[in-house]
């Protein structure tokens, strides 16, 4: 059965035409909004006989009249009401003041319901998205920390290198870095005055630790295993990439870079030099001795070898342009002893800048010193000590030069050698304590003293450096320390703590590590009596442990001293015990 077509009527406020379908109802007008009630038969509710009868008696006219008068309506719209009620269709036959009332009233009614929806949807869509926003920005905040999958952890460590500030700023960092997600090795610069990372490196071949950094001349060059990267030091981009012919030599300095040119000195007793700016191969030698280290003195290269097929170590300078020899010294001392005393790996050799002079210091039964004159590459003098030899692998070579004398200590004893003449005594001696000279401060000799009997401890000396008298000392209770010939590996906890120190002028600055609370304490130390002036702490609030690992310096640029500490890099204003670094 199809169903019934749907009934029109006209709108009695705007003549618009309606629609009905089914049962009568209440219907709104879409276009005005004005509500029309339909009695149950479909007709018109309520219109007077009189008008139905004009209508059905033809007097189109006089029902037109009388339909305007009843209801208050147009001309335009009674006629169209008229014309429906001759058509049989339904007509609204309110009154004109009811009809008029109900459109006012619905109008504002409807707009008002209208807002309050669209305020209630708004303020549904409105929290959500206001927690999406929180839960994003939280979710963003975690993800961007370091050590999230967005932004890995990048540990710092040794070895790492300050670049030259220029005057009056702080120096940027370069640090060799681990990334913690796979654990592969890369290089990064890190701003000085903010300790945000400027750029990282791509990952290094993969396995292969950093064994050392060296800056210079616009470029960091890395040595890592057999691998010899250059980066720019502005972009961090490779420059260029060679293969070593072995890593480098462990245990001295074996890394340099002079005029241009960047020197290895490799495992396999090889010593090369590659062009700074291209990374070609520029010359190479093959060693025959086993001395570790390589020295830049007076502008040239040092190192000790056996040349040709002697048996004597000699130490032979070389153009580090192109690897050409300039010179050797063959040193040999003859003593009391029936050999020949000889150059030997553990001997020890110190260059005086200022007058381009060596000094050696060797002897296995008898102890020799000798003073060479670079200029002219011949020796000045030699002292032989008295009655025993220097056997200088216990602690290494340590030595200090002063204006008119060098200083060395070998065990429990400190000699001093005058510059000039070349006299050799013994300034002091103690049977208690291993002796290390650190530096000369005015008119004293500051020592790193090292209590070897009885309860093993450490101590700072201020010495007189003429006659070795003791005139002041300092001891660290409860502390080893970070620095060489002593140097513990070890933790800092409860137990122990761990000092460095350097002296400045006329001030020594003692920084001692401590754990349970875990902070640095520092401390100023008067070099010409040892009078303490005062103490500041810096509070580790990033170390939470009651334990932490050793630290490891930098360096020092200033008043600021620069150490990495459970792979945090740190630089630390000894002068006002304010952090000017932190990554």
């Amino acid at each position: 059965m199809s169903e019934p077509a749907p009934q029109a009527f006209a709108c009695p406020n705007c003549a618009a035409l309606l629609e009905l379908e089914g049962d009568p109802p209440l219907v709104r007008c879409k276009s005005c909004g004005s509500i029309t009630l339909l009695d149950a038969a479909g007709g018109p509710a309520g219109v007077p006989d009189g008008i139905v009868e004009l209508v059905r008696a033809g007097n189109k006219v006089e029902a037109i009249k009388t339909y305007r008068e009843r209801y208050e309506v147009s001309l335009e719209r009674a006629k169209q009401a008229v014309d429906l009620i001759g058509a049989g269709q339904p007509v609204e036959t309110a009154a004109r003041p009811q009809v008029r009332e109900e459109t006012v009233e619905a109008r504002p009614i409807r707009e008002e319901g209208k807002a309050a929806a669209q305020s209630v949807r708004w303020l549904g869509l409105a929290i959500p998205l206001a927690i999406l926003v929180v839960v994003l920005g939280i979710l963003a905040f975690v993800l961007l920390q370091p050590g999230s999958l967005l932004t890995p952890r990048l540990e710092a460590h040794i070895p790492a290198v300050l670049l030259d500030p220029g005057a009056g700023s702080l120096p940027d960092v370069v640090s060799s870095l681990t990334d913690t997600r796979n654990e592969r090795q890369l290089i990064g610069r890190l701003d000085g005055a903010t300790g945000k990372l400027e750029w990282t490196t791509k990952p290094l071949p993969e396995g292969s630790p950093v064994d050392a950094v060296l800056a210079d001349g616009g470029l960091v060059f890395v040595a890592s295993r057999e691998n010899l990267l250059a980066y720019n030091t502005d972009n961090g981009r490779l420059a260029w990439q060679v293969e070593m012919p072995d890593k480098l030599d462990i245990g001295g300095n074996t890394l340099a870079v002079k005029d241009g040119y960047v020197l290895t000195l490799t495992a396999d007793r090889s010593l090369q030099a590659y062009e700074s700016r291209t990374g070609a191969l520029a010359w190479r030698k093959q060693l025959r001795g086993y001395f570790r280290s390589i020295w830049l003195f007076g502008g040239l290269l040092a190192y000790v070898d056996y040349p040709d097929e002697a048996s004597e170590y000699s130490i032979i300078f070389i153009n580090p342009a192109d690897g050409s020899q300039v010179n050797a010294i063959t040193p040999t001392c003859k003593t009391d002893q029936p050999r020949i005393e000889k150059l030997e790996t553990d001997s020890g050799i110190a260059y005086d800048e200022e007058e381009n002079s060596l000094y050696l210091v060797f002897g296995l039964l008898q102890g020799c010193v000798q003073r060479y004159d670079l200029d002219g590459g011949e020796m000045a003098w030699q002292a032989v000590a008295e009655d025993e030899g220097f056997l200088l692998s216990n602690y290494g070579f340590n030595a200090v030069i002063g204006e008119s004398s060098l200083y060395f200590s070998y065990e429990n004893r400190l000699f001093v050698v005058e510059k000039e003449t070349g006299i050799l005594r013994v300034a002091l001696a103690s049977y208690n304590y291993a002796l290390s000279p650190m530096t000369i401060s005015g008119d004293i000799l500051v020592a790193l003293v090292r209590r070897i009997h009885d309860a093993e401890g450490f101590e700072i000396w201020g010495l007189d450096p003429l006659t070795g008298e003791s005139l002041w000392q300092v001891v660290p209770e409860n502390a080893k320390p970070i620095d060489a010939p002593f140097r513990i590996v070890s933790v800092i906890d409860s137990a122990g703590a761990a000092w460095t120190s350097r002296v400045d002028q006329a001030s020594l600055l003692l920084l001692k590590f401590q754990a349970v609370p875990n902070r640095i304490v520092i401390e100023t130390i008067n070099t010409t009596d040892g009078a303490r002036s005062g103490q500041m702490a810096f509070d580790l609030l990033d170390i939470t442990d009651d334990s932490y690992t050793v630290p490891e310096i930098v360096g020092w640029q200033g008043d600021v001293v620069y150490f990495i500490l459970e792979t945090r890099l740190y630089g630390l204003d000894v002068a006002t015990g304010q952090l000017v670094l932190q990554y």
